[in-house]
């Protein structure tokens, strides 16, 4: 029987032949799913961070500027300490009210969020109606560069115009492609913010405030804000507190609700509306309103209350089991209730925030990226001091808050990802920053994973909430 004869030459070839082969099929399925990750990584990532914004964070509010809005504060507003503040009186028992110089906004709303006390809590019978529309998702009056920031995809074409307009930008970069006056701007503003925070210093002790207690009570109050989009969830929100916790105050603050949601919101029992003073934020802070919104309704919070739990917009509590929460809140004065996620907060962080907020860009890279749907805070001067300066502090300056050039939707796969995708999530980056470097980056110190709330399931619980006060029927004034 023939027998087939292989050589050493013949078997060296045809497996050569066989290698280079699966080489080139592996090479045509990688290059093939690339080039479709490409294709679709902006649109995915864009839609997903569209979905989740609409779902859980009210935005654009679009309000009608007047500047005779601006000429007084319908309150005055007492010094923001552990118990809340006062109304200041003048010496005949009438309510002073504060005028606000119109030429320097930024320094009212300053004074205004810094000092934030008890006149929240009172029933503002002086004060103006200020009509609040749920906002467009962009600015009509946005130009395309400004769309394009914002991640917003258009069909243009690439003219003339369009090229020297990008030529004449690139002018003012240097031959290494640096933006000097940029960083020149940088610097500037750095200074300012190093003087605004050394301003808000306290003074501490050693041990301060570290593992304090407060009454045994599982009756915390709670804050969210609303909108007319996030109204229905925030009806379910006001219910499963009044279910649970049927004792505890709600602070509903106004983000975009219409009038007669507020006058039903505020008809419902220990629940009231509270103003943001949005007609008096300064045009930058306005500008980046639906990515400042809740460092500031943080800020107004604390100063109403001593102990407050914020949930996030589209999310409502379905489990009694808050006081394990509050309890590791009492460690260090904040909690953060959320979930770790698969990338770090360097991937999703503007670099030129760095300029501004202290990190171990080491240690940045490694502590994977947290989301929150509760946030606990305890109004004491350690976390004043660590946490509330800082994030007001970075709020209140563009540049920290949101970088030129800052935009939602990333470049790249973000899953495990140890580069920067090129984008930035604004206030949710720098409440990570923050807590990561007052805590050296352990996560255990002010993070819990999310067992208790859930998101807006469609229920209309209308009909189960408890009123208190009648409704006002507008059709009657």
């Amino acid at each position: 029987m023939a027998r087939n004869q292989w050589s050493v030459k013949s078997v060296t070839q045809y497996g050569l032949f066989a290698i280079i082969i699966i080489i080139i099929i592996v090479y045509r399925i990688y290059n093939g799913e690339e080039e479709k990750r490409s294709q679709d990584i902006e649109t995915d990532f864009t839609s997903q961070d569209e979905i989740n914004r609409a779902e859980h964070h009210p935005r654009n509010v679009h309000i009608p500027h007047n500047d005779k809005t601006m000429e007084e504060l319908d309150k005055a507003w007492g010094g923001v300490e552990e118990g809340g503040g006062e109304k200041q009186v003048d010496g005949e028992g009438n309510e002073r009210v504060e005028r606000v110089n119109l030429n320097e906004p930024r320094d009212a709303v300053d004074e205004l969020v810094e000092e934030a006390g008890e006149s929240g809590r009172n029933d503002g019978s002086r004060k103006r109606e200020i009509e609040l529309g749920d906002l467009p998702r962009h600015d009509p009056h946005d130009n395309l560069d400004d769309l394009m920031m914002k991640g917003v995809k258009h069909n243009f074409m690439m003219d003339k115009d369009f090229v020297e307009n990008q030529k004449r930008k690139a002018d003012k970069f240097h031959e290494e492609g640096r933006d000097h006056e940029l960083e020149g701007e940088i610097l500037r503003r750095r200074a300012i913010f190093r003087e605004r925070l050394e301003a808000k210093q306290e003074d501490l002790q050693p041990g301060e405030f570290k593992n304090f207690h407060e009454d045994e009570t599982e009756y915390f109050p709670f804050a969210t804000a609303a909108s007319h989009t996030t109204y229905p969830a925030t009806l379910e929100f006001i219910y499963s507190i009044q279910y649970f916790y049927p004792n505890s105050e709600v602070a509903v603050y106004d983000i975009g609700l219409l009038e007669e949601e507020k006058d039903f919101i505020n008809s419902l029992c220990n629940v009231k509306v509270e103003t943001m003073w949005l007609h008096l934020w300064p045009e930058d802070m306005y500008k980046n309103r639906h990515r400042t919104w809740r460092p500031t309704l943080l800020q107004f919070a604390a100063g109403k209350f001593t102990h407050f739990v914020y949930v996030e917009p589209g999310r409502y509590i379905n489990k009694q089991r808050l006081k394990d929460y509050i309890r590791h809140s009492q460690r260090n004065g904040v909690t953060i209730v959320g979930n770790q996620l698969k990338y770090t907060t360097f991937s999703v962080t503007h670099p030129n925030m760095y300029a501004f907020l202290e990190v171990d860009k080491v240690k940045v890279k490694k502590v994977p990226h947290f989301n929150f749907n509760i946030i606990i805070i305890h109004n004491t001067k350690r976390v004043r001091h660590h946490f509330m300066r800082h994030l007001l502090t970075c709020t209140l300056e563009e540049y920290c808050i949101a970088p030129p050039g800052a935009k939602s939707g990333c470049d790249l796969n973000l899953e495990r990802s140890q580069r920067w995708a090129n984008c930035h999530k604004f206030d949710e980056s720098a409440i990570n920053l923050i807590l990561g470097h007052w805590h050296d980056y352990n996560v255990d110190e002010y993070l819990m994973k999310d067992a208790i709330t859930k998101h807006y399931d469609g229920k209309d619980v209308t009909k189960k909430l408890k009123v208190c006060v009648p409704p006002v029927d507008r059709e009657e004034i």
